[in-house]
């Protein structure tokens, strides 16, 4: 269960983990997970403020009607399904990357999130390309959000 928060704590949000990934001294890990995080909120925010969305307590809802998914199919960590949902379009933060493969399982790249925060081991040249996806993402909704005079 996520706390409910509203979409003024999630812009806040975006612009703490956008602001914070950009340290110096950081490790990469630590980088990377405030990269997607910062992508993370960035997306709910604009998904919240096209939807009047009072807080995230919605979001999983709406998300299942803008996507046409079923309730189960809705993860609010899926940066894809957030992009989607928030009209951010491949041609404005290019492809995600493929899934990753951990001891032959096969993972999309929005659980990169998990694999950084637990330390799984994850080839290097797949870390950077998410990397480079995300921060496009972060760049685009921050561009966003220049436009709404945020």
């Amino acid at each position: 269960m996520q706390v409910p928060s509203d979409s003024i704590d999630i812009r806040r949000a975006f612009q703490r983990h956008r602001s914070s990934f950009q340290l110096l001294g950081l490790s990469r890990r630590s980088r990377f997970v405030l990269l997607f995080y910062a992508a993370e909120c960035g997306l709910k925010y604009l998904i919240m403020t096209s939807q009047t969305l009072p807080t995230t307590d919605h979001l999983k809802s709406s998300l299942r009607t803008m996507l046409g998914l079923s309730k189960k199919a809705v993860e609010l960590h899926d940066i894809e399904q957030l992009c989607t949902a928030a009209n951010v379009l491949p041609v404005d933060v290019g492809f995600a990357p493929a899934p990753f493969t951990v001891n032959s399982a096969s993972f999309p790249a929005y659980k990169m999130h998990e694999a950084a925060r637990y330390g799984v081991k994850v080839p290097e040249p797949y870390i950077s390309d998410v990397e480079v996806w995300l921060a496009a993402v972060v760049t685009e909704v921050a561009k966003r959000l220049t436009a709404q005079g945020v």
